[in-house]
């Protein structure tokens, strides 16, 4: 399936959800006078903002005419808008809340790694200082044998050249 069909598929459940969102912000605008009137501004700038974008399409001679919104029209559009507007922002807070909580999750999984890279740093370090005393001991024995067989046995002189010859 395509994004885009996703999109619409997304685009309707929204609009179905915010069905009942947008009756019960017109049941409050029905009855407060401030919340009615910020509906009714919110309808109209979205109005006016639709003319003006289908405006810009029409040839620069022509006029669009529309009649205006009935107050009782705006206040169900502007409660439209709103119930939409409200879910998508929550929709917008989960995407946004997810987000941030994966980031905290990558931060904590990234501080892990390196504290146990760390400690594996240590450990690797210790047991190379380890082999490494071992070594050395084994080197000095080594060293210590060689000298004490190298008393008991004098080194021949060095023998002429001409003598390998004859």
């Amino acid at each position: 399936m395509a994004p885009q069909a996703f999109f619409r598929i997304g685009y309707f459940v929204a609009e179905r959800v915010a069905e009942p969102l947008s009756i019960g912000i017109q049941g409050i605008a029905r009855q407060s006078g401030t919340f009615r009137s910020a509906c009714i501004k919110i309808a109209r700038s979205f109005e006016n903002t639709e003319i003006a974008k289908e405006s810009r399409h029409l040839k620069s001679g022509e006029k669009l005419e529309r009649e205006m919104l009935t107050p009782e029209e705006a206040v169900e559009r502007g409660a439209e808008i709103l119930g939409e507007g409200i879910l998508w922002g929550a929709g917008l807070a989960v995407v946004v809340h997810q987000f941030w909580q994966d980031e905290d999750d990558d931060s904590t999984l990234r501080e892990e790694a390196e504290e146990r890279h760390k400690a594996t740093e240590a450990a690797l370090h210790t047991e190379i200082k380890a082999t490494e005393a071992r070594l050395m001991a084994r080197i000095d024995t080594l060293e210590a044998r060689v000298l004490s067989s190298s008393m008991k046995f004098q080194p021949l002189p060095p023998k002429s050249y001409l003598n390998y010859l004859w």
